[in-house]
């Protein structure tokens, strides 16, 4: 009989593979694509494109941040003051490039229990903040396929289902979590049903600011590195969102290395020719590993001069207005 643990194990093998196989892909299609001459072609584009999209990536990953905190207020760390759960976001959200692609959670979840937050809420905010990011990039992506494809025909049936049930799936989990948290014995805060509904909403547009942020991200250097016209812009941000549910669900995936980039070729090889495409995808890693560390920059300069005491004293006093 096979275990959980055997699972898991099978879990990463597959992941593994998957990852090298996007790897070899990546790798053969910028070894056939000639992408040494694309690159010296847009050398100064390049790099504006490059650091001027990591500076924007860096602000859109704010809204991840405030997103996670404000979940965490709704799973019952509601004393959580704003810049202490975004300068712990933002601090250990670099870690996603380790191996594994679990060691930005394990970060947040081992910082949020030293500023005194339960388990119970910082594993909520955990569930629902992947739940609620795939879902919000399925939106982003099933939209944009209804807008690039052709509505109303019986091709567009399938989108228009999962965009209606990515819309859908947080709230229905919101539903379910007072009869899950008493099933698991999770000591969460009881709270109305319209509340618990109420309390998604706003995680939910951040992340779908965020993806859309990032699919115009991608656009511009599509549009400065590849000639991406005005009319491929929903097209790019729905491929993005995508490529992101492709690299996020990918087991053991350092922040969806090698997955993303294949899936990104894949898609804007047709449209701009494969040295491009190669180019793109590279520029965008390139775009998201500097916007990631500025957004590490970005925490320690928000944790600078506030010591762990501090960060104790303010959760007091935050819970003591609120008593």
């Amino acid at each position: 009989m096979m275990t959980r643990q055997t699972f898991a194990r099978l879990g990463r093998i597959a992941g593994y593979g998957v990852v090298i196989a996007a790897c070899v892909f990546v790798g053969s299609r910028i070894v056939d694509s000639g992408i040494a001459a694309a690159i010296s072609e847009h050398g100064r584009v390049l790099f504006a494109t490059v650091a001027i999209g990591g500076l924007l990536y860096a602000m859109a990953g704010l809204l991840l941040a405030s997103a996670w905190v404000r979940l965490l207020r709704w799973c019952g760390g509601s004393p959580t003051p704003m810049r202490s759960g975004i300068a712990i976001f933002a601090r250990t959200q670099i870690a996603k490039y380790l191996p594994g692609n679990v060691f930005h959670l394990v970060g947040r979840h081992l910082s949020g229990r030293a500023l005194g937050l339960s388990h119970a809420s910082l594993v909520c905010a955990a569930w629902f903040e992947a739940v609620t990011l795939i879902a919000a990039a399925a939106v982003i992506t099933s939209i944009g396929a209804l807008i690039w494809g052709t509505f109303g025909t019986a091709s567009a049936s399938p989108s228009i289902a999962v965009t209606a049930l990515a819309i859908a799936a947080p709230f229905g989990l919101a539903v379910l979590l007072p009869p899950v948290a008493r099933l698991t014995r999770q000591a969460l805060p009881a709270m109305k049903p319209s509340a618990l509904l109420a309390g998604i909403v706003a995680p939910y547009l951040h992340y779908l600011l965020f993806f859309g942020a990032a699919g115009a991200i991608l656009w511009l250097q599509g549009a400065g590195l590849g000639g991406a016209g005005p009319d491929l812009l929903p097209a790019v941000i729905a491929l993005g969102a995508g490529a992101w549910i492709l690299g996020f669900l990918a087991p053991g995936a350092a922040a969806g290395i090698g997955v993303r980039e294949a899936a990104l070729i894949a898609g804007l090889s047709d449209g701009l020719g494969v040295a491009d495409a190669a180019l793109i995808a590279l520029a965008f890693r390139a775009t998201t590993l500097i916007g990631d560390a500025l957004l590490f920059l970005a925490g320690l300069a928000l944790s600078s001069g506030v010591g762990l005491t501090e960060h104790r004293r303010s959760l007091s006093e935050v819970s003591d207005t609120r008593r």
